[in-house]
């Protein structure tokens, strides 16, 4: 099993991923955010870990035609060549298919800081509901407080005042249903704005995740230009008659030293 860089930072993505989905108490809007969230990690996902697959696979098979081509180079050039060749197609088609997946990325990269960007609306619109609802809530207990009293007033008043403790006693229970239940939205907005908090957090992390990721896989696209374009020369060398195969399996051994870092790179 690969444990490497980019196998550590495919692994960081799928667990935020997983954090996502299990996220709950998120404002309608910032669950609707969520869903499109995991869903472009979910396709990004599994895009990325066929192309480190894919990548494992070539560097391997790049690898062993080199190291074929430097043992058979003496005495059988044109096998050698043949295998020289095949390692630097190889490269040419992994590169390709490395730098779809880093164009997608980049797009991830962008849809998430938009998702950032989206979310601190929601957080705003909730910040201003709730700034909304102390002031109705501070409303709604002064009208309970005032009609509780005059409440008492009518009673002071025996007979007399029961149509007055009627209404009073009514408007009481209006208001003051009013500041329970204001109350109660403002609760539900703090346990929103702290789901909130943590899903942006997310967002953030997942973020500097996709930066490692885009680094990574920049690092394996880098190592594979480097020795595509060796390989190359290698080819060219190879088809002139003054080079010995002695100096081309010189050329050789430094390109398998690039083969195995590629291979580190893409584990």
């Amino acid at each position: 099993m690969t444990t490497g860089y980019l196998s550590q930072t495919i692994q960081n993505i799928i667990v935020s991923k997983n954090y996502l989905i299990d996220m709950i108490g998120l404002p309608n809007k910032a669950s609707k955010i969520r869903n499109q969230a995991v869903e472009l990690i979910k396709k990004n996902s599994i895009l990325i870990g066929e192309v480190q697959s894919d990548l494992l696979k070539d560097s391997a098979k790049i690898l062993k035609e080199l190291q074929n081509a430097s043992i058979l180079i003496k005495e059988q050039g044109a096998e050698a060549s043949a295998l020289i060749n095949s390692a630097h197609n190889i490269a040419v088609l992994s590169k390709t298919k490395l730098e779809s997946a880093l164009e997608y990325n980049l797009v991830v990269k962008t849809s998430l800081l938009k998702f950032s960007q989206e979310l601190q609306n929601v957080r705003r619109e909730l910040q201003n509901h709730n700034a909304q609802l102390i002031v109705d809530e501070q409303k709604a207990k002064n009208k309970a407080s005032k009609f509780k009293k005059e409440r008492f007033y009518f009673l002071a008043l025996g007979p007399f005042g029961l149509s007055g403790l009627a209404t009073a006693t009514a408007l009481f229970v209006k208001w003051n249903a009013k500041a329970t239940n204001a109350k109660k939205k403002i609760m539900e907005i703090r346990n929103q704005m702290n789901s909130l908090k943590q899903f942006q957090e997310s967002i953030n992390a997942l973020q500097e995740n996709f930066s490692l990721g885009i680094e990574a896989l920049s690092n394996v696209k880098n190592a594979l230009e480097f020795l595509s374009g060796d390989i190359k020369n290698i080819i060219n060398d190879s088809n002139t008659t003054d080079k010995e195969p002695i100096v081309i399996q010189l050329y050789l051994n430094a390109a398998i030293k690039e083969a195995t870092i590629l291979l580190i790179d893409a584990s």
